[in-house]
């Protein structure tokens, strides 16, 4: 009798989720410490091994940043408990803000080395904007509303000051949290209820573990509460200054945006391409339509990650696309279950204005890239088993003889620079 052995594994996650209590957190700390055995209780300035002393290690994610009067919002409970949220002072009208947790690992008496977000796009004076409603007779009387701010973002010190004091998991969650979009979708929202602010992981104002933790149960403690004053739960979270984070993608996830707005010059990037073998995350930084857009922008959910950012670079998308499509690719060994091809090459870019990341216009930008397609999905309906198929595919492929002198003449050096 047939049976999926992704949807199981699913199920049982699933299930397991259920009985130890369902969050985002809660589903990242399960794969961490199963999977490879880290520990909740680490920290980004925990020691490290000697390689790895010395680097930056820059964690990307997004913020929701919905602006005041733009008619889109947080849900920060579910759209019945009425408590929505915005922002105030933030300059664009793109609903997502990059971020970034950094830290200089092994070093634990320093500071972030990057700032948390460019002013350019949330100024310091910035604040959040809590709105609490109440109806009394959802016929014939008026919404009775209030709103409630946050005191100014400033320059977001707490992940700055104490980097070194933030949970791997916490981090690790909230550049993972790809369904806290659905926040802003009202249909979403309906249909999901309690679950949807339980997938999104929540921080604040306080240091360390407690921006989370103080966060994610001031949350889930409105969600179990039935009765409560709105207004004093929308005082306190303006209080705590309680925001939702979301998977980097929403804003880029291949990471390059990050690293040039953090300095760099010269970024490697490993690229997931598709079936086609077409890097549509890649493309999302470059102005213009490309082939296969409107697709691409569908899978992505579109209508609830609003629209496609600003571009990073001024090179057009099309032109960037069919560039990647012409790298030379590695030889596959001829055992493969799931790699589909390995390609390789490197792009000139310029970068334009742009205020979402802090990045001037002008500057030129050497981009090596590794495209690597796969017949794996992210996650849903997949045997987690395949992933370690995978991961050893692309390894016997890099060490393979056949690629050795491509390897050791053109990607090694990509890496190994002094």
């Amino acid at each position: 009798e047939f049976v999926d052995v992704g949807l199981s594994q699913d199920l049982l996650l699933a299930g397991y989720l259920c009985k130890t209590g369902f969050t985002w957190t809660n589903f990242v700390k399960t794969i961490l410490e199963a999977a490879f055995g880290v520990d909740p209780a680490a920290k980004l300035g925990d020691p490290v091994q000697e390689w790895a002393m010395g680097k930056k290690w820059l964690i990307c994610h997004t913020l929701l940043t919905p602006s005041e009067g733009s008619g889109r919002s947080v849900s920060v409970n579910s759209r019945r408990s009425n408590i929505e949220q915005t922002m105030r002072g933030v300059p664009g009208s793109f609903d997502f803000s990059p971020v970034v947790y950094s830290v200089v690992l092994g070093n634990a008496e320093l500071g972030a080395p990057v700032p948390y977000v460019a002013s350019s796009a949330i100024p310091s004076s910035a604040c959040w904007c809590y709105s609490a409603a109440r109806t009394a007779c959802q016929v014939c009387l008026p919404v009775h509303r209030w709103t409630v701010d946050s005191e100014e973002v400033g320059g977001f010190s707490n992940f700055i000051q104490a980097a070194s004091e933030l949970p791997v998991i916490g981090c690790a969650a909230a550049s993972s949290a790809i369904l806290a979009p659905l926040l802003m979708s009202e249909v979403a929202t309906d249909l999901l209820g309690d679950l949807a602010p339980a997938a999104t992981v929540w921080q604040g104002c306080n240091s360390g573990g407690n921006t989370f933790q103080q966060a994610s149960d001031m949350v889930v403690g409105l969600m179990s509460r039935r009765g409560y004053r709105r207004r004093d739960a929308a005082t306190a979270l303006a209080g705590e200054a309680v925001c939702a984070t979301a998977d980097g993608g929403s804003c880029d996830s291949t990471g390059i945006a990050t690293a040039v707005r953090s300095g760099s010059r010269e970024v490697v990037a490993y690229i997931v391409a598709d079936e086609n073998n077409y890097p549509y995350q890649l493309a999302k930084l470059f102005p213009g339509s490309f082939p296969g857009e409107e697709r691409f922008m569908g899978h992505l959910m579109s209508s609830s990650l609003g629209s496609r950012p600003p571009p990073v670079f001024k090179q057009g998308a099309a032109e960037v696309l069919e560039a990647f499509t012409s790298f030379p690719s590695l030889r596959l060994p001829t055992d493969t279950m799931f790699l589909r091809s390995i390609c390789f090459g490197s792009l000139e870019v310029t970068t334009v204005d742009s205020p979402l990341w802090g990045i001037s216009g002008g500057i030129s930008v050497t981009l090596h890239l590794l495209g690597v397609s796969a017949d794996v999905s992210v996650g849903l309906l997949q045997d987690f088993h395949d992933y370690d198929v995978l991961v050893q595919e692309i390894i016997a492929c890099i060490a393979s003889e056949d690629n050795a002198e491509i390897v050791l003449g053109k990607l090694l050096p990509w890496v190994l620079q002094e």
